[in-house]
């Protein structure tokens, strides 16, 4: 037991540094991780609200298709004319 507290006393500076550079890297990976889903999750709600406003649009173009009355063909025109804009 005393030869490996000399064994420790004598490698403690190494496997301090080991040991505290583990932990440091530990806890920049679980900071980056933290980061990279925040930004996943900023993106994700930046596309969803994207989304919903083209299917508002997409309701808009149909309503106002149906409400003209307007064969396949008319509605395709409309849709393209509308995007075109």
């Amino acid at each position: 037991m005393a030869e490996f507290i000399a064994y420790l006393d004598h490698w403690q500076t190494l496997l301090g540094s080991i040991l505290g550079g583990l932990v440091a890297l530990l806890a920049a990976l679980i900071v980056a991780r933290t980061q990279t889903r925040r930004e996943q999750r900023a993106a994700a709600i930046l596309l969803i609200s994207d989304l919903l406003a083209i299917d508002a649009h997409l309701n808009s173009m149909r309503g106002n298709a149906s409400k003209n009355r307007l064969s396949d063909d008319e509605y395709r025109e409309f849709v393209v004319k509308y995007l075109l804009k």
